[in-house]
């Protein structure tokens, strides 16, 4: 493999792991804006829905609930919004939500 051909290889295996960490790293941010939302709506204060969501996806969160965290965020996303994942984001930014 001559020295072009091994720099193409390496720049598109950097641009594919760099797009691998902007989708979980969105899907993240859409499961716990959507989980912000929820405890808005249960009557939690921005302060505590912000911390409470935030814990999502941690090394101390609990996995299983952090799965039904993105299955609810889908749902919720499916029924609402046509599946985009943005306006669910937007939504919870706009009501407070920081990432």
């Amino acid at each position: 493999m001559d020295k072009l051909s091994m720099s193409m290889l390496i720049f598109v295996a950097c641009g594919v792991v760099l797009l691998i960490v902007h989708v979980i790293r969105r899907g993240r941010v859409f499961a716990r804006s959507a989980d912000y939302l929820r405890l808005l709506e249960s009557g939690a204060s921005v302060e505590e829905a912000n911390r409470l969501a935030a814990s999502l996806f941690k090394s101390t969160s609990d996995p299983d609930y952090d799965r039904k965290a993105v299955l609810r965020a889908k749902m919720i996303s499916d029924m609402h919004f046509g599946g985009k994942q943005m306006p669910i984001i937007r939504l919870a930014r706009s009501k407070g939500f920081y990432d």
